[in-house]
């Protein structure tokens, strides 16, 4: 009894350290951000500190022809010193960074090196190399106690719990075993920053041409609901019409039921618990879009302030929406951490003006 009270304890302790960390997150999504060149790094760091932003998450791949391992057993020095050069250029203008270690391409390049998909989680070579791919990057690039990391994120995958009746564990998809081996690998590491995981709750971003004109998405598997298509730039409707779209979502008291875009709220609340408590996850991104934004704000805030207790982020699409709106999308709902997407080229603020809204607090004493 006396051993799962100190556990217990301890979880707390650990989630009152990331909430502590992972907190008002304003961050700007660059998948590529490690492949640019050291001069576009500066810039795009540069323009996002002096627009508001204080995190960047971006693609640091673990494995295959793009990560820190194209062979196992070596480590690319050359994208070790670019990753490192990285979180340096984070810190010194006081930027956090959320690098994400598995991403699609790494999982598949990993998977042709031996044993395949199948065998990702659960393969016990497999599942060796991958803790020595985790050590050896934090051991080899030395940023384990940089403030320029915010957090890692170990993996980021698509929730199973689409719609209710659906197999709604986390742990149905990855193991929390795989989760919490990975966590242990990265503290043996050095690394002493959250870890936490990434969760898509449909189908991934789309491709936005950069001149907006038109956007494809890629099509889900076959056994995922798709999301209704989203609206083009030149197309938005007014507010009103908008509004209008969906039917009312229902309510009992603060908990919100199941129905909103397909989603099993219920489940998917129970799933942010277990992540926390069996995968000691440290924190969770979310990645979910909808032009429903309003409630699906409120949807997420809601899990985060009655299941969850570890931070929770929502990461959206902040170019798919008309301009007003956009900025409508950065007010952070109550219960959630911060939130996270890509930003539209076109509409990066003038020089010395944040895109984010001003916190009441901030302004009062302005005033005063």
């Amino acid at each position: 009894m006396r051993a799962r009270w100190l556990i217990f304890l301890f979880c707390l302790g650990a989630a009152a350290s990331a909430a502590g960390r992972i907190s008002q997150i304003r961050c700007l999504d660059v998948p590529d951000l490690l492949e640019q060149s050291a001069s576009s790094q500066e810039g795009l760091l540069d323009k996002a500190r002096a627009a508001g932003f204080n995190s960047v998450s971006f693609s640091a791949p673990l494995y295959g022809p793009k990560g820190f391992s194209a062979k196992l057993g070596a480590l690319e020095n050359s994208r070790i010193n670019a990753f490192r050069r990285l979180v340096g250029g984070l810190e010194k203008r006081g930027l956090r960074g959320f690098p994400l270690l598995w991403d699609a391409q790494a999982m598949e390049a990993f998977g042709r090196a031996g044993g395949g998909s199948s065998q990702f989680f659960i393969g016990s070579v497999q599942n060796q190399w991958q803790v020595w791919l985790l050590k050896s990057l934090v051991k080899a690039s030395s940023v384990g106690k940089s403030p320029g990391i915010a957090g890692w994120i170990l993996i980021r995958t698509e929730w199973p719990g689409l719609h209710p009746g659906a197999q709604s564990a986390v742990s149905n998809a990855v193991p929390n075993a795989w989760l919490a081996a990975g966590r242990a690998a990265l503290r043996d590491g050095g690394a002493t920053q959250p870890v936490g995981m990434g969760i898509l709750l449909g189908p991934d971003f789309p491709n936005v041409r950069q001149d907006n004109a038109s956007f494809e998405v890629s099509a889900p598997d076959q056994d995922t609901p798709p999301l209704a298509p989203r609206i083009p730039h030149e197309t938005i409707l007014p507010d009103e019409v908008l509004a209008d779209k969906l039917p009312p979502l229902p309510r009992d008291g603060d908990k919100i039921a199941a129905g909103l875009a397909g989603i099993d709220w219920t489940a998917l609340g129970s799933s942010a618990k277990e992540l926390a408590q069996a995968a000691n996850m440290e924190f969770t991104e979310w990645t979910f879009d909808s032009e429903d934004w309003r409630r699906v704000g409120a949807a997420l805030a809601s899990v985060a302030r009655n299941h969850s207790p570890v931070p929770m982020i929502w990461r959206q699409d902040w170019r798919v929406p008309s301009r007003y709106e956009r900025r409508k999308h950065l007010n952070i709902p109550n219960g959630l951490a911060g939130l996270s997407g890509p930003w539209p080229d076109e509409d990066w603020p003038d020089a010395e003006e944040t895109i984010w809204p001003e916190p009441a607090r901030a302004k009062k004493n302005r005033d005063l």
